[in-house]
């Protein structure tokens, strides 16, 4: 599998104005989200090329370790509504940058413009936390992220893994 690095600067972030709807309520991640998140993962990549035969216990340690790990949950974002998560951002710190470890949308909310309306929340605070950069890894061939980021401003700074 190969995975691009992106970069972005502040200079060179675009914005979507792209908006949350209205019903949904848009806050910080807690640990207390930690299964709703998982359930939230497993209808996002289940199908797509980044899901490789997890299971749901699989996908809740995923996200205790995006909870712990310098995560950067003041600067993280999950869209709910009625005690479902539907799209979140969990970012986190990696060698002084931070990191955008998962954009997820649930499969029925895809296309609709909500990742990027999150990931513009989370940039902006971001920005205001003091950060001068974000960094965020995606699988070569996963168009939707690729769209998203890019059209936020995100550059390729690097690759790796390899065709196996």
């Amino acid at each position: 599998m190969i995975r691009h690095e992106y970069l972005l600067s502040r200079a060179a972030y675009r914005p979507s104005q792209r908006e949350v709807p209205e019903d949904l309520e848009v806050r910080t991640p807690t640990l207390e989200d930690r299964m709703a998140l998982a359930d939230l993962m497993m209808s996002a990549y289940v199908g797509t090329i980044d899901y490789d035969g997890e299971t749901h216990d699989q996908a809740v340690e995923e996200v205790d370790g995006a909870l712990t790990d310098e995560a950067l949950l003041l600067e993280s974002r999950v869209a709910e509504r009625d005690g479902t998560i539907h799209s979140a951002v969990l970012a986190s710190l990696v060698d002084g940058d931070a990191f955008i470890g998962y954009l997820m949308t649930r499969a029925d909310d895809k296309n609709t413009g909500l990742a990027s309306a999150l990931l513009d929340q989370s940039i902006e605070a971001i920005w205001a936390a003091g950060y001068d950069r974000v960094r965020c890894f995606i699988t070569e061939g996963n168009r939707p992220s690729e769209n998203i980021f890019t059209r936020a401003g995100f550059e390729v700074v690097g690759t790796i893994g390899s065709q196996d």
